[in-house]
């Protein structure tokens, strides 16, 4: 049994970035992968029902793509009540 734990991964996809992160940090080299967002690059998620119960007009509801849990009738039910709660 080898003392050095393997790398695994559920994902083929994943795989590869841990792999040559792992290699560039061995030998000194620049990361393969970004490091950070282009200049201009934007990524907002807004998460419900936090941002909801904080201002149900909120700009950034309107704006950005919000975590509705749309596939779970009874978990969006819950978030609702909590509105009727305050």
């Amino acid at each position: 049994m080898s003392p050095f734990p393997a790398m695994r991964s559920s994902n083929r996809w994943n795989r590869r970035p841990r792999q040559g992160a792992l290699h560039a940090a061995m030998h000194g080299l620049p990361l393969p992968t970004r490091t950070g967002l282009d200049a201009g690059e934007e990524h907002v998620f807004v998460q419900f029902p936090a941002e909801w119960l904080r201002d149900p007009r909120s700009r950034w509801l309107r704006e950005h793509p919000v975590d509705m849990p749309w596939d779970d009738p009874e978990l969006l039910d819950a978030m609702l009540a909590l509105r009727r709660e305050q």
